[in-house]
């Protein structure tokens, strides 16, 4: 049962929480600092069999992370990694995508067809996430699987075995600590302009992280630009291959480009669902009393499509003249570090596909847009099949 108090914001009984898909509602308690992300603790069913497992790791990192951190320490933390995702940081890698993308493009057209996502956006994003945090090249294989035992811990509700994943997490997070450590003391083969040689410049710096603060931001920054972005680029290529009129556009004039993604974050929105919020004080929302403790979901999508912000919400317009930030990456304090890059990332991609060089076009069997196991607050494509030239 819901209790309506305003258009864009309810009360939801059977859920327990107050469900916020207006757009304007969403602005607001995005930008109210009476509500806070709480870690979420796991649910004791899945613990059952668990065990003796030492869980403590998993728990103890991500009171480390950005997105759990409040007040003093979140600006601190933020402050020192911020630099590393600035539209001018950014920029200056743009040349490096370009020339990796053409490169993986020009292996795929040998065959005459890829599977976007694993052909050319998961190498792209692991070597230039890789290549951002810090991880050596001869180094990125384990480290990858490291961090995606650390993420993958968030399917304990569909796997058989908690405990199994819960012990590689655990082993995983330890693992890449013990790696940034050793990094931090031997940094001559850190990429130049990573986190983790900025850091081993830094030694003394009163402002500098501890390992465990890098060694969690350093594994939740790299994990969080591939399993989010990986969708945002999916869902670009599909508007781009299913909007003729985009396609036209872009092949006319590549700079559209922005305007096809900044339409994409809005029109898919990868990021379905933002992390859910707890109140930590009694607060008005227009007309909607939260009270302190009341837990909140925001849900993106549909704040995206509200028929009160948007002109015709439900269709894919790149020309549209009612576009605004997009809500996919958050707002206020918490906003997503790496939304300058995530984007770059997705425009590059893009306006590289367009190119009539290519002869890209969709293939079958063709994608459905779904939510991913381990991060269910994201959704997108999980392939796109392209023919080329």
């Amino acid at each position: 049962m819901t209790h309506a108090s305003d258009p864009g914001i309810a009360f939801d009984e059977e859920l327990g929480a107050w469900i916020v898909d207006g757009h304007e509602e969403f602005l607001a308690v995005s930008r109210s600092t009476a509500f806070n992300i709480p870690k979420l603790t796991l649910p004791p069913e899945l613990l059952v069999n668990v065990g003796k497992v030492d869980i403590d790791p998993v728990q103890e990192q991500s009171d480390y992370v950005l997105l759990y951190s409040v007040g003093a320490h979140h600006r601190r933390r933020r402050r020192f990694l911020a630099g590393h995702f600035t539209r001018q940081a950014v920029d200056g890698r743009r040349e490096s995508i370009r020339k990796t993308v053409r490169e993986l493009l020009t292996e795929g057209q040998r065959a005459g067809r890829i599977d976007l996502t694993a052909d050319i956006t998961r190498p792209l994003l692991t070597r230039i996430m890789s290549d951002v945090v810090g991880i050596p090249p001869a180094l990125r294989g384990e480290f990858d699987e490291w961090a995606h035992a650390v993420t993958n811990a968030g399917q304990l509700g569909v796997q058989g075995s908690p405990a199994e994943a819960l012990h590689r997490a655990a082993e995983s997070v330890n693992a890449i600590t013990q790696l940034v450590r050793d990094l931090l003391g031997s940094p001559v083969d850190l990429p130049h302009g990573s986190i983790l040689s900025y850091a081993a410049g830094r030694p003394s710096d009163a402002a500098s992280l501890s390992v465990e603060e890098l060694a969690a931001n350093v594994r939740s920054i790299y994990s969080s630009g591939i399993e989010t972005t990986e969708y945002l680029v999916a869902s670009t290529a599909y508007m781009i291959f299913s909007s003729p009129s985009a396609l036209r556009d872009l092949r006319a004039d590549p700079s559209r480009i922005e305007a096809v993604v900044r339409e994409t974050l809005r029109f898919t929105c990868p990021a379905v669902e933002i992390p859910v919020r707890r109140a930590n004080r009694d607060v008005r929302i227009f007309n909607s009393l939260i009270r302190e403790g009341d837990w909140v979901r925001l849900v993106a999508l549909k704040a995206e499509r509200d028929s009160r912000r948007f002109s015709c919400p439900d269709k894919f317009d790149h020309r549209r003249t009612d576009q605004s930030m997009p809500l996919t990456y958050g707002l206020g304090p918490h906003r997503c570090l790496g939304q300058h890059l995530a984007t770059a990332i997705a425009e590059e991609v893009g306006r590289t596909l367009a190119d009539p060089e290519y002869g890209a076009h969709m293939d079958t069997p063709f994608p459905g847009f779904r939510r991913r196991a381990a991060l269910p607050v994201i959704w997108g494509p999980e392939w796109i099949h392209l023919a080329l030239a």
